[in-house]
């Protein structure tokens, strides 16, 4: 899973400086704004990453519980 942001950051990386060297900018300041479009690019594909998986593992949970409980309430009643 982590291998896709960095990816895309890569990605980023090389059409920024393609980019920027098209501008007629220094080597340096090609290097270090292509680097901050890709830094920031894998960090904010990560954060939504994460979000989206705390967001889909936490209704999974509450559905589960609910089913487990549901199981053992009708268990408690047929036993009892």
């Amino acid at each position: 899973m982590d291998k896709i942001p960095v990816q895309i950051g890569l990605l980023l990386f090389f059409i920024s400086m393609i980019f920027f060297s098209q501008n007629g900018m220094e080597i340096k300041d090609i290097l270090i704004r292509s680097f901050v479009i890709s830094l920031a690019a894998v960090i904010l594909l990560q954060v939504t990453i994460l979000f989206a998986a705390k967001s889909l593992g936490s209704s999974n949970e509450k559905s589960g519980i609910t089913e487990n409980n549901k199981k053992s309430s009708k268990e408690n009643r047929e036993g009892n």
